[in-house]
C-alpha cells in the first residue's frame, strides 16, 4: 500500500463477502486485489461495455425510450 492508497471498511452481506471470497480464489487475488478490481472495472465502464456486447452477441438489443 502507498501513501496514496486510503484505507476504508465496509459492511457487506456475507453472501455477498462469500462470492467476493469465492471469485478471489478462483482468480488467484487477494479478496482486497478482486475488490480493487471489480471497482476499477465498474468505474471505467468496462462491465458495462462487456455486458453490453455480451447482449448484442446472444441477440438482445437495447431498448430506447422515446
Amino acid at each position: 500500500m502507498t501513501e496514496a492508497d486510503k484505507r476504508t471498511q465496509a459492511r457487506i452481506p456475507a453472501d455477498v463477502h462469500q462470492w467476493l471470497t469465492d471469485r478471489a480464489k478462483t482468480n488467484d487475488r487477494s479478496m482486497n486485489a478482486e475488490l480493487v478490481r471489480i471497482l476499477k472495472e465498474v468505474k471505467d465502464g468496462t462491465i458495462e461495455k462487456t455486458a453490453y456486447e455480451r447482449g448484442k452477441r446472444d441477440g438482445f438489443e437495447l431498448a430506447s425510450n422515446p
